[in-house]
């Protein structure tokens, strides 16, 4: 299976694509790209998808027996991504388990990724354990477990009223009233080297307030000290002890 991690292959990089049936999607994908983004067609010869670089991997684990020796931890492993693209430059193949991902590190491959997803592109989900969870009580998957037609009602209903420049433009008063009190706390926060400690949090209560001023149009006291903002404090340990949770059970 070939995960495009946020990623796909531009015209800039459309020497690197897969073989077979995949192969040719990829082909008339990429040809499509250039189309769009330039009158010239771009027909070179293509080079196996085994060409792209990236770090060497064994079989069945892949990269991953450093992880699982704890030579090296999943919590840091977007240093490690910023060390693979120093290295192997802006398209990386790695390999996980029985997984392929493509790193794409160029804005412009990362914009081809999204404008080819087409109307329903699947996307694996974060949280399998809640995904099972949910399942196993007859509960509602949420938008971020789902994939295909319920996601796509699910995900059309809410950018008819979000999403939209028109109606995304109703929010921008509350919601820039909301980004000047996380500045101002943010500044309130720094040390005597000018950094921001506990920022892990800070910035999780800010997406809360945001989230309550679009919801409920009233400020649910994220930033605001006292009783409020120590519940919210307790909302953001929790979900980060979820995470931390499925990073232990994908181990």
């Amino acid at each position: 299976m070939l995960n495009l991690h946020a990623q796909m292959l531009s015209k800039r990089q459309c020497t690197f694509l897969i073989g077979g049936k995949l192969g040719r999607e990829v082909v008339q994908m990429v040809r499509h790209v250039n189309n769009v983004g330039t009158d010239i067609l771009v027909e070179e010869p293509v080079k196996p998808f085994t060409a792209i670089p990236g770090p060497p991997w064994i079989p069945v684990l892949g990269t991953l027996l450093p992880y699982k020796i704890g030579m090296k931890k999943l919590t840091g492993y977007h240093h490690e991504v910023c060390r693979l693209h120093q290295k192997y430059g802006p398209v990386v193949r790695e390999v996980f388990g029985s997984q392929t991902v493509v790193h794409i590190f160029d804005p412009d491959d990362i914009k081809a990724v999204y404008d080819n997803d087409g109307k329903m592109p699947y996307v694996p989900p974060l949280q399998e354990t809640a995904q099972f969870y949910r399942k196993e009580n007859n509960m509602s998957p949420g938008l971020g477990n789902i994939n295909g037609e319920e996601w796509y009602r699910l995900r059309h209903a809410v950018q008819q009223m979000m999403l939209r420049p028109r109606e995304a433009s109703y929010y921008y008063p509350i919601q820039d009233e909301v980004a000047c009190r996380a500045v101002d706390r943010l500044e309130a926060e720094l040390d005597d080297q000018g950094f921001v400690r506990n920022l892990d949090f800070l910035i999780p209560k800010w997406i809360m307030e945001s989230a309550g001023m679009c919801c409920f149009e009233k400020s649910l006291g994220c930033l605001n000290g006292g009783v409020d903002e120590d519940l919210s404090q307790k909302l953001v340990e929790t979900n980060l002890k979820i995470f931390q949770n499925i990073l232990q059970v994908d181990q």
